[in-house]
């Protein structure tokens, strides 16, 4: 996997990562500074799905927005397209194609944005992102800068053979993004819900995706959960045992 902006994460941690975009985004004022020091529980820890949501019209999305974006794809090919309804008749409109017992998730949530893909790759679409790296520097004393978008494409081949395989591995694009921007909410006091309960079809005719060449994967809920109502701020969070999961790979 390839960063958007070309920075490898793997061997700085996560407390200099978040500090590192605070700088970059100086409108990140609700990263928590204390996020990550020895002995605390970082909030990825303690956060749950929140069932009920409260509306408030005090959520500023701009920075998640700009840190979803910044999410990292492989070979930087960033397929997602991110839909974000922020009004009450745009949340009613996603609410609409969502599983019933998702949407008052959805309406009483701040925002809500459905994740879309296309079916197939274009070469439109992998012109675009290698003119904009090239705008942006990524290159710049670099040289080969050419094979970096054949192996682009390359790798992109590998995974269009068929328009379902295509589809499959841009969705997993969307996963990652969404599991980035979860925890970015949880550092910034935001509570959020991801939902696979979708009427996926009914979504894409609603949003008027399939004349755009997408289809809906994923919707997140964002705001704050009512504190009075979510009976899943009460429960334990539950998972299997450290060694049930995690193993050494053997020699």
């Amino acid at each position: 996997m390839e960063e958007h902006h070309g920075a490898s994460l793997g061997h700085i941690s996560l407390a200099d990562f978040f500090h590192h975009a605070v700088k970059r985004f100086p409108g990140i004022h609700r990263v928590k500074e204390d996020a990550f020091r020895p002995g605390q529980q970082p909030d990825i820890i303690v956060r749950w799905a929140k069932r009920l949501f409260v509306t408030r019209a005090d959520i500023v999305v701009k920075d998640l927005l700009e840190i979803l974006r910044l999410a990292p794809t492989s070979v930087n090919y960033q397929p997602v397209q991110y839909f974000v309804a922020e009004t009450e008749e745009e949340r009613a409109a996603v609410a609409a194609g969502v599983s019933d017992f998702n949407q008052e998730r959805v309406i009483k949530a701040s925002r809500a944005i459905v994740c879309a893909v296309p079916f197939r790759p274009s070469e439109e679409h992998l012109q675009a992102v290698y003119k904009q790296e090239i705008a942006d520097g990524r290159y710049a004393g670099h040289e080969g800068e050419e094979n970096m978008d054949a192996g682009r494409r390359y790798f992109v081949g590998l995974h269009a053979v068929t328009s379902g395989e295509f589809f499959e591995w841009a969705s997993k694009q969307a996963y990652l993004s969404m599991c980035y921007l979860m925890f970015a909410a949880a550092q910034m006091g935001l509570d959020t819900t991801i939902m696979e309960g979708v009427q996926f079809q009914k979504m894409d005719e609603n949003l008027g995706l399939a004349e755009k060449g997408l289809a809906s994967v994923l919707v997140l809920a964002i705001g704050h959960h009512d504190e009075k109502e979510d009976r899943n701020a009460t429960k334990q969070k539950s998972r299997l045992p450290m060694d049930t999961v995690i193993h050494r790979v053997a020699k």
